[in-house]
């Protein structure tokens, strides 16, 4: 639907006189005609440029194009200045400009709630395709170590529906089975009647219940690849420090060592330096260096 069905659908709401109704079909054409007299203007001095530069006949065409488009728009603004002039001056206008005013705000509205929806369509992550769990790898191709690949399908499964095992009154703990008491079951209904009613969860007993409850979890939770994953790297992180600290400790105990020994060992003055030599401590080599010899 064009803009002038709009506005022509959007009038029978205001029920407007013969006399108005031909007062907008004059804006309308005088609106018209400015757009197709600045249309051929520009053809027409694209045209003419074209033929003065002498310019080639694809370029010519692109110049037309441009210079045609230019003047309709052109010829838009000219044509709207118009049209709301001539309503000015007829007898009946003031209700025609609360017409015209709110079809405008109206525009203005629905070009805003586009934007921002095409700016937040925008600045949306992209959706992640999950493979079915009989791929061997997930969607980003990762390969996990110790030959535990999965899907990310599967993760999420797991993860999100944890295989609790929950009864009520007596039952053999064999498996993962917890023996569930009243006062229980009371607690677990409270909190869900809680969530469904969109409060948030309140422990009931935040001393020994809540230990309790991650006692629970802990046992009927099912360890997924990401856990070992997870502890692996732990591991694994915390042998590195352990490595790290053991060759500094080391190195700094060789360091002291061997500087105590050899910093020791050098002769302070003339008569040290004398003494050496005639020890045969020091030596002078084929280079002419004189060497210190440390006994081992």
């Amino acid at each position: 639907m064009s803009v002038y069905d709009r506005i022509k659908e959007r009038s029978k709401e205001y029920n407007f006189t013969q006399e108005e109704i031909d007062i907008l079909n004059r804006a309308k054409s005088k609106f018209s005609m400015h757009m197709r007299i600045g249309s051929l203007a520009g053809l027409v001095v694209g045209g003419a440029i074209a033929k003065v530069q002498k310019i080639r006949t694809f370029g010519t065409i692109w110049l037309c194009f441009g210079t045609t488009l230019f003047g309709s728009q052109a010829g838009m603004v000219t044509g709207s200045i118009a049209s709301i002039n001539m309503i000015k001056s007829s007898p009946n206008s003031q209700r025609i400009m609360e017409f015209i005013n709110e079809m405008q705000l109206s525009f203005c509205l629905e070009y805003n709630y586009l934007k921002r929806h095409l700016i937040l369509l925008q600045h949306l992550p992209p959706r992640r395709t999950l493979h079915p769990p009989d791929q061997p790898t997930n969607s980003d191709g990762y390969r996990f170590e110790n030959g535990n690949q999965s899907t990310l399908a599967d993760e999420f499964e797991k993860e999100n529906k944890p295989q609790h095992s929950f009864h009520q009154g007596p039952y053999d703990n064999s498996g993962n089975s917890t023996i569930m008491t009243d006062e229980m079951v009371r607690d677990i209904n409270a909190n869900e009647s809680d969530y469904n009613y969109g409060h948030p969860q309140k422990p009931l007993h935040k001393s020994s219940q809540d230990n309790y409850w991650n006692k629970i979890r802990t046992q009927n939770t099912t360890s997924t690849t990401w856990d070992k994953i997870r502890s692996n790297a732990k591991l694994e992180q915390q042998k590195q420090i352990n490595d790290d600290n053991s060759r500094q400790q080391k190195f700094a105990s060789k360091t002291d060592v061997d500087g105590d020994r050899y910093s020791m060992g050098l002769p302070r003055t003339r008569e040290e330096f004398d003494e050496y030599r005639r020890g045969g401590k020091i030596k002078t080599n084929q280079f002419g260096d004189t060497e210190i010899r440390y006994d081992e």
